[in-house]
């Protein structure tokens, strides 16, 4: 019950404006690695300060409307390694092209907080990151894919809107929620976690079209009837719709509540390369009927550079990742000698 009043107070808090700084529009990206490298104070001007020393960005009326034309690896903001973004006031993020994905707030490691709102619109990604821990503010996001993280997605405060997603979290390793609130409406997907979901706190309420809750290892619920077969009780701490029905989850291979979800094997031949650390060491995954792939293996070869992905032996038709996946399908590793 507590849960639900302190979201009731926070949806009438944000029907008002904030107040905030009375900035200029920004058209140009902000990269913050290669061009922005000392310590600016543009607050007052277009909205937001950053600080070179602690990697902190602080944004306070800022509204930046980006068209991708090929620069800043197609995101509004560039962040270097371990950045801060601390939200005061009203902020937007337009990330726009009709041509090929955007982002909007490209880095490694990501820490958000503060008191304020941040809104993300997106042709690509809201945010793609390798670590994110949000632990305040509301960030509100419009965009294909919310968020996609390389490795762990962690919320311990503030509030995570997204709509109108084809997957609202992505996560590579976990997605870890120690309080705080999502919401997701009109979503294909609501969240995926290639290794481990972990509830501990807070609340999530997803209305997804296709699937809700994705969980390819282990889900865990800190909560007294915290079984899973329970999981739609108004007592626990999750709420899942899908079409006024309980939403789909997926567990370590068990699928409770089947809408009819359909998954294919990809399958990838190496052509002699090998494996390395990166987003997956799997030559063969599972893929969710309609989704791209997220986690394709990084290989190496000896004496040889990697050209890309094949759809067939003969390497004559490129494969592009970003294309759902609708069938069983091998993917064909095309090298080229360095000599």
């Amino acid at each position: 019950m507590m849960n639900k009043i302190l979201i009731a107070i926070m949806f009438v808090f944000l029907s008002f404006p904030l107040a905030g700084c009375q900035t200029t529009k920004r058209v140009e990206p902000l990269n913050f690695i290669d061009e922005i490298t000392e310590t600016t104070d543009n607050l007052d001007s277009e909205g937001w300060a950053w600080d070179a020393e602690t990697l902190t960005l602080t944004i306070n009326g800022l509204h930046l409307s980006y068209v991708d034309d090929g620069i800043n690896n197609g995101a509004a903001i560039l962040l270097p390694d371990a950045s801060t973004v601390e939200i005061s006031g009203r902020n937007s993020i337009v990330a726009d092209d009709s041509e090929q994905l955007c982002v909007g707030i490209l880095t490694n490691n990501l820490t958000i907080q503060g008191q304020g709102i941040l809104e993300i619109e997106s042709a690509g990604d809201g945010f793609s990151v390798d670590d994110i821990t949000i632990n305040g503010g509301t960030v509100i996001i419009n965009a294909i894919h919310g968020i996609y993280a390389g490795n762990d997605f962690i919320l311990n405060n503030g509030v995570i809107e997204i709509n109108d997603s084809r997957l609202g979290i992505c996560a590579i390793n976990n997605v870890i929620i120690n309080g705080g609130y999502i919401e997701m409406n009109s979503v294909e997907r609501g969240i995926l976690a290639v290794n481990d979901l972990n509830i501990n706190d807070g609340a999530i309420n997803i209305r997804a079209t296709k699937n809700g809750i994705n969980v390819l290892n282990d889900m865990i619920i800190d909560n007294n009837s915290g079984e899973i077969e329970e999981i739609y009780s108004g007592e626990l701490k999750i709420s899942l719709i899908i079409n006024d029905n309980p939403v789909s989850i997926l567990v370590g291979g068990t699928l409770f509540s089947t809408p009819g979800i359909i998954f294919y094997t990809v399958t990838f031949d190496l052509n002699d390369g090998t494996i390395i650390n990166g987003h997956s060491t799997e030559s063969e995954q599972m893929v969710e009927e309609g989704v791209r792939i997220l986690n394709p293996p990084t290989v190496i070869k000896s004496g040889y550079e990697f050209q890309g992905w094949f759809s067939d032996a003969e390497l004559t038709t490129p494969f592009n990742l970003n294309t759902p996946i609708t069938t069983d399908i091998t993917l064909y590793e095309y090298w080229q000698s360095e000599q």
